[in-house]
């Protein structure tokens, strides 16, 4: 039996990888003040999502809706607008509206520029990431907390 999965599970593996490969260069785009997104970055990211979610993967897409960015970084606000306008017509795409709910903006959970996690504020992250977005999906697909 692990012979006939074995290629399957290759094949799936790829196809993640690609996908991750694609996201990872939309998300490592400088945002700067005065760089607006494109309608084309809005695009890939639908594209990603949609391709794992035909792939039979299950993704979460995790937001950053902190007023605190957007006032550093005023272009975050279009970055919120992409996430919502890949969210609202995918009801099966499970999201965090805000992975950085209660982080930014509080000294002890930030780096020196507030803006950025250090460790106290990437464990709340990884906290609410839980909480909001894995946990829920492990309850729904039935997998039980070991005790």
């Amino acid at each position: 039996m692990e012979a006939e999965l074995k290629p399957k599970v290759l094949e799936i593996f790829d196809n993640i990888a690609r996908q991750y490969k694609s996201l990872r260069k939309l998300q490592d785009q400088e945002v700067a003040e005065s760089t607006e997104l494109s309608p084309s970055q809005e695009r890939n990211l639908e594209k990603m999502v949609d391709g794992l979610h035909a792939a039979g993967i299950d993704v979460l897409l995790g937001g950053l809706r902190s007023e605190a960015a957007v006032r550093t970084v005023p272009s975050w606000r279009d970055l919120i607008s992409i996430h919502d306008a890949v969210v609202k017509p995918r009801p099966w795409l499970r999201h965090v509206p805000d992975v950085t709910e209660g982080v930014i903006g509080r000294s002890e959970m930030t780096s020196s520029d507030a803006l950025h996690p250090n460790a106290m504020g990437y464990a709340k992250v990884a906290q609410t990431i839980w909480q909001q977005g894995v946990q829920p999906w492990l309850n729904e697909k039935g997998f039980k907390p070991a005790n």
